[in-house]
């Protein structure tokens, strides 16, 4: 079952995020804040469906700034909960279809923080995803509409809010809790369902984020963590400055506070003297009017008022004490205010630094709690097991004991029975083997005799070499010697050690010559080095011939029985190799074939299960009708050839026989050429035959195979694309002429465009059409 669409939302506290979600959803899924605290503490999963029926699930993330008075969590906590989603998303290969940003467009300036948390927004996402991202600006309607424009053209062209997420392709969105009847309309106020059912067009993309955090990177040195980091650094360092400016402040202002004290004592010791003096002043006058009667008046008149004045000057001293003192309780109170600020600011790094470190603990302490309640449920499920095993019945493991002896005695009757056949069959196999090696003595003594009576040569006609007629044959039999066919993709070629002089397409080598151990390996590189061939690492060895695949390097191989691959004619190694050189032979080779013979019956007798008939026609690509094989045998039906399936390259299946049926009539195969058996029955190039049956395609001269050619389709091109045409849903609406495609195969073609697409040949031989799109042509 296909996941559901992944959709992330984004944003700082109190930006409507809660609303934004219950709104797509349809009913309240989350609660909605109306303060400055964040109503999502962890990343929360909500899943519903579109009208349409796709499945969504909806992330919503846990806002920044969530600084209170009750705790909350730093930003860095928040980023690390994020990211500790991302990762476990991306470990699951979950991309996001989109990521919203939710932004509050009623803000009258964008502060710092919010700044911070836009440009940790970009950072997360990075340059890729931009198109899946959708800024939507919320709380529309508690703004009034000219100013909510003119605040969104800022955040759109500015460098420091969101120009970099437009240039990318990013888009825009606007969203307010209206009434039906009120809600404005234009393409800037989509439902947010719909801009949910847009993303899902787009193809799903990683985040940013998510390649760093697989790249074995920490939050905090992702770039989304580094920036974060970066400015609560700052902000570290401004609230440092500006402690130390308070600290200097209250060093001034103690200073001050100093002058004002010596300032204030001097006055106060001043005033103590003035009062002293006239406190005396005061004794005088009363001791004088004490000795001057009434009549002396003028006297006393005529004295200077001295205690006035000082009188006078000791009031003057008081009022200045009191501005003094006054002054001096105010730069008191500054300075307490200073100390308070200060104190205020180192409580605030203090509370960031603890909020930083519980936080995280107390994440890690969820986390830990979540495993020990998983492994707590393990163990109990586990202790139910065994409890349950413990409490399996006595006579339920009886029974079955004695279940198991019985099945164990029928096994053994089994062994017992199956020992005896083996024996037979041993037996009928060493008599077989004693018959074979018999039959291998009497058929080496006649060949000794008639050197090429049965020795089949390129055509299938055999002859003996008129040079050779009186010479004795060069054969020797027994286990001395190793009997070996070299082949290229195309065919056989002569050996350079030829067996006949009149049949040098098979040869033998002394067994001493291949060092021990006997392996694949070491045969290929003695015969290679024999015949002179390079790349023998690269050479492929069958034995037999008739060998579906290739034998390992490492196989071993009995050189020193009686029989054994490789130690009779009639049985011999096949070595195809990749010599360019020995490929070019090949296709020169037809000119050398030995003359034919009007008499057909030589090469039927015993020999005619090794010939294969081949009925070759050229109707289809020129036109002209059937056209004369070069191994034609029959006046009667010119088209009619035959090769030695001695000839064609193992392993045997349609496409090596295509290929040597081409070399011996001078074509250069292509995918348009087309090989059938029984009359139209289309073979494959990966169909295997068997030439060791009874019957084979083209076995019978009534029934050959057809090699049909199309002289149109010689034009190469290849596949661009991996298509299974047509898609098992659509078949009635496409006809089945359409061919799959498969991604960089080379297939032929005529070149001609029909109904938006070319006719061609794969490599299959099926013919049918393809796509335009999906094909470049490589022959023009």
């Amino acid at each position: 079952m296909k996941p559901a669409a992944l959709i992330a939302i984004m944003g700082g506290t109190g930006c409507g995020k809660s609303t934004f979600i219950n709104t797509i959803v349809g009913k309240d899924v989350t609660d909605v804040g109306h303060g400055l605290e964040s109503q999502t503490a962890e990343v929360k999963e909500y899943e519903f469906l579109i009208p349409n029926g796709i499945p969504v699930t909806l992330a919503d993330t846990p806002g920044f700034n969530d600084y209170n008075e009750s705790g909350g969590k730093s930003d860095l906590v928040i980023l690390r909960e994020i990211g500790g989603y991302l990762k476990a998303k991306y470990d699951k290969k979950r991309k996001f279809s989109g990521i919203l940003y939710l932004h509050n467009i009623a803000d009258p300036k964008v502060g710092g923080s919010s700044q911070r948390n836009i440009a940790m927004f970009k950072k997360l996402c990075g340059p890729d995803p931009l198109k899946n991202v959708v800024v939507v600006t919320t709380f529309w309607d508690e703004v009034n509409m000219t100013q909510g424009v003119k605040n969104e053209a800022e955040l759109k062209t500015k460098d420091k809010f969101f120009k970099e997420l437009v240039d990318g392709k990013c888009r825009f969105a606007r969203f307010g809790k209206y009434s039906p009847e009120k809600s404005p309309k234009g393409p800037e106020f989509p439902p947010p369902i719909s801009i949910v059912s847009d993303l899902l067009a787009l193809n799903p993309v990683f985040v940013e984020m998510q390649r760093e955090l697989a790249e074995g990177k920490t939050v905090e040195k992702t770039s989304a963590g580094v920036v974060l980091y970066k400015e609560l650094q700052e902000l570290n360092r401004q609230q440092e400055k500006d402690i130390s400016d308070l600290n200097q402040k209250i060093a001034e202002l103690k200073s001050i506070n100093t002058s004002d004290k010596v300032a204030r004592e001097a006055l106060e010791d001043e005033c103590i003297a003035l009062k002293a003096q006239l406190e005396e002043l005061v004794t005088k006058q009363r001791n004088l009017d004490q000795e001057v009667h009434s009549d002396g008046s003028e006297l006393v008149s005529a004295i200077p008022p001295p205690r006035r004045e000082r009188e006078v000057l000791a009031k003057q001293r008081e009022l200045d004490l009191d501005n003094i003192r006054h002054i001096e309780l105010q730069h008191e109170l500054e300075l307490l205010k200073t100390q308070h600020a200060k104190e205020i600011l180192q409580s605030q790094l203090q509370i960031r630094s603890l909020l930083d470190g519980n936080s995280h603990d107390a994440y890690q302490r969820s986390q830990l709690e979540r495993l020990c309640e998983d492994l707590t449920a393990t163990v109990s499920d586990l202790s139910q097991s065994l409890i349950k095993l413990r409490e399996t019945k006595e006579q339920d493991v009886l029974a079955r004991t004695a279940e198991l002896a019985q099945e164990c005695a029928q096994l053994r009757a089994t062994v017992t029975t199956h020992s005896k056949t083996l024996a037979h069959l041993e037996l009928q196999l060493k008599l077989s083997q004693e018959a074979q090696e018999k039959m291998a003595s009497e058929l080496s003594g006649k060949s000794d005799n008639h050197t090429s009576s049965s020795t089949p040569s390129p055509d299938g006609k055999g002859g003996a070499d008129p040079a050779s007629k009186d010479e004795k044959s060069t054969k020797n039999t027994g286990p001395d010697y190793v009997y070996y066919r070299l082949y290229t993709r195309l065919g056989a070629f002569e050996s350079n050690h030829p067996l006949y002089k009149n049949d040098r397409f098979i040869g033998r080598i002394p067994t001493k010559s291949f060092s021990p151990p006997h392996t694949v390996a070491s045969i290929k590189l003695s015969l290679c080095r024999l015949e002179g061939l390079s790349e023998p690492d690269k050479a492929l060895l069958f034995t037999p011939l008739s060998s579906p695949a290739p034998k390992a390097d490492s196989a071993r191989l009995s050189l020193e029985g009686p029989s054994g691959p490789g130690l009779s004619e009639q049985d011999p190694i096949a070595l195809v190799v990749e010599s360019e050189m020995r490929t070019e032979e090949v296709a020169a080779q037809l000119e050398k074939l030995p003359k034919r013979s009007d008499d057909t019956k030589v090469h039927y007798g015993k020999s005619c299960r090794r010939l294969l008939l081949i009925w070759c026609t050229h109707q289809l690509n020129s036109g002209k009708g059937d056209e004369k094989a070069k191994t034609s045998f029959d006046k009667s039906d010119i088209s009619l050839g035959r090769i030695n399936t001695l000839f064609i390259t193992p392993p045997h299946t349609a496409g090596s026989l295509k290929a040597c049926i081409a070399k011996v009539e001078g074509l250069r195969v292509t995918q348009g050429h087309a090989l059938y058996k029984d009359k139209d029955i289309l073979m494959s190039d990966t169909d295997v035959i068997t030439f060791q049956d009874k019957t084979y395609p083209g076995s019978d001269e009534g029934n050959p195979v057809a090699l049909a050619t199309d002289s149109k389709f010689t034009k190469r091109a290849q596949l661009t694309s991996t298509y299974t045409f047509p898609p098992a849903d659509y078949k009635v609406l496409f006809s089945p002429t359409w061919l799959s495609t498969n991604k960089d195969e080379i297939v032929h073609t005529d070149g001609v465009i029909v109904t938006d697409g070319y006719l061609v040949i794969n490599s299959k031989g099926e013919k049918g059409f393809v796509h335009k799109a999906k094909i470049t042509l490589i022959d023009r």
